[in-house]
């Protein structure tokens, strides 16, 4: 059995299905049928992680010893996989396959993978690609603040007038409350399109990579790539926001999947 594990997005599941659509992770998950388990990747706090890995640590303790195990996990998701996979030592997991892994998490996963981890596939993004563009997003981050604070304080203002003129003493004090407390309204579309774009596209430099090698007798493979972590997850920037961060996703697809074949996960009609 396969368990899948994608990225960070939104909380909502209806929102984080319409983000991360089309992501190798749901690729994967599509490919292989009843022969995977997909699991949604945490929300942008990441307070989920550990139940996820539960969950997943249980599902596998319910299946017959017999069962082979395989482990896939993009940026968190991918985090989740390799505490998994300790959990569950000493049984053997047949195979790894990570996009990016990342270590951004509230539980401490450390980059070594437990042993019983008989071969691991590790695309990684190539940091000196995304470093070239930091400058660019924390520019556009800016931009996004810059305008939300303005939506915000306009919204403010109507709220102000409408409780003032319309004289109602309840509205007055709420709107004076909100103000006190310094809760000014967000432009939560825009937020949230940031925040998981900040989750799942280019990531800053202190968004670190885990699993970055595998304790004996299991066997490493990596290859780093010119794209964003989003593109490493099979959701690139556009063009237009990142150039050429979408010839990344072939790529690294090219890369795995041919892993993914090798260790009879997929058959080679994909």
């Amino acid at each position: 059995m396969l368990y899948i594990i994608d990225g960070t997005g939104p909380w909502l599941d209806s929102t984080y299905d319409i983000e991360m659509n089309g992501s190798f992770c749901k690729q994967l998950n599509n490919m292989t049928g009843d022969r995977s388990i997909y699991n949604r990747g945490p929300s942008l706090l990441g307070t989920e992680l550990s139940t996820i890995v539960d969950e997943i640590y249980l599902e596998i303790r319910r299946r017959p010893e017999s069962e082979p195990v395989y482990l896939c996990g993009y940026s968190r998701g991918g985090a989740a996989a390799v505490i998994v996979a300790r959990k569950i030592n000493p049984r053997p997991v047949r195979a790894m396959f990570l996009f990016d892994a990342v270590d951004r998490a509230i539980i401490s996963t450390g980059e070594k993978i437990s042993g019983n981890v008989q071969n691991v596939y590790h695309a990684i993004r190539d940091r000196e690609f995304a470093r070239k563009y930091e400058d660019e997003v924390a520019t556009t981050r800016k931009q996004l603040d810059k305008a939300n604070a303005a939506l915000s304080a306009k919204n403010t203002g109507n709220r102000i007038r409408s409780a003032l003129l319309g004289g109602d003493p309840k509205a007055t004090a709420q709107v004076r409350n909100r103000i006190n407390a310094h809760a000014v309204p967000r432009n939560k579309d825009r937020d949230l399109k940031w925040k998981t774009r900040n989750a799942t596209g280019l990531s800053p430099s202190n968004f670190g990579n885990t699993g970055l090698s595998v304790l004996p007798p299991g066997k490493y493979d990596t290859a780093k790539f010119a794209g964003s972590h989003g593109a490493l997850g099979g959701l690139p920037w556009s063009d237009h926001e990142l150039p050429g961060d979408s010839k990344a996703v072939p790529a690294v697809r090219a890369w795995m999947w041919a892993r993914l074949i090798k260790e009879g996960v997929l058959t080679g009609k994909g």
